[in-house]
């Protein structure tokens, strides 16, 4: 199951009015808009959240520790990291940190251009992700809070490509921030009975979506589902992950829009994860 989902704003900036009147018939926005977005932001029009920044830098600390390095013990070296959608890439910034080999893509270099300068030698790649061709071989390939925009064929079609990727022990982790959570389907269709997204200033921005509809996209690009976790925050702002039980790993949560979901290549060897 998925919705519509729509936005007004983000970091400050209108993206409404960024992107003009423009017909939701379109689909999501377009790749421009997103450098325009960035230009914007870093032209004083709006203010990164500092609480945003911490929850970034968490998660990427949590990502690292509880995959990556588990990764490292698994195989005996460490991994090549694909890092897809990656903004201004402040969770991989600490990957980068910490020495991971992690190549950067975005459809537009304007917002990683900071974390380039901290790392000269770090390869990218600049592609809309529908259109994308991944030429090397990666052994652990992410996508963070990032694959909204994509229709339900666009997103299968990129889990090809990402399974067509991935080295033989290879790990496709997925964190969505869009997850249609009970609360947040009662929402949209209150929102929807009322005619809040009429108005002008609502922006057609992508999908919320069930587990089960990650599940089902995978699944038709030939990934198994290995685990999901919903992400939690605690009091100071930090992010932990609770590994869901087998048999509800696919159901809704009632409120948390939160997950990250890990799919292999089809080995049975992988299972345990």
């Amino acid at each position: 199951m998925k919705r519509p989902a729509f936005i007004r704003k983000w970091q400050g900036v209108d993206l409404a009015e960024l992107a003009g009147e423009r017909d939701p018939g379109d689909g999501p926005v377009p790749p421009e808009l997103y450098q325009e977005f960035y230009a914007a932001l870093q032209a004083g029009h709006g203010k990164v959240g500092a609480d945003w920044t911490k929850g970034k830098v968490a998660l990427g600390g949590l990502v690292a520790s509880e995959l990556f390095e588990r990764w490292e013990r698994r195989n005996g070296r460490r991994p090549l990291v694909l890092a897809m959608c990656a903004g201004q890439g402040v969770a991989e910034g600490v990957w980068l940190e910490r020495g991971y080999n992690v190549t950067l893509h975005d459809c537009q270099m304007t917002s990683l251009r900071d974390l380039c300068a901290r790392f000269p030698d770090t390869p990218t790649l600049i592609a809309d992700i529908r259109e994308i061709a991944i030429a090397s071989k990666f052994d652990l390939i992410l996508i963070l809070a990032s694959e909204y925009f994509l229709d339900t064929a666009e997103l299968e079609q990129l889990m090809r490509k990402v399974s067509d990727s991935l080295t033989p022990d290879g790990l496709f982790v997925l964190h969505s921030v869009s997850v249609l959570s009970v609360r947040q389907w009662l929402s949209e269709i209150l929102k929807k009975a009322i005619g809040t997204y009429r108005a002008a200033t609502y922006l057609f921005w992508g999908w919320w979506r069930t587990p089960y509809e990650f599940y089902r996209c995978a699944r038709g690009a030939g990934l198994t589902l290995l685990s999901a976790s919903t992400l939690v925050t605690s009091r100071g702002g930090y992010r932990s992950m609770q590994r869901r039980p087998r048999i509800s790993r696919l159901w809704t949560t009632l409120s948390n829009p939160e997950v990250v979901m890990v799919f292999g290549l089809d080995r049975r060897d992988l299972q345990d994860w």
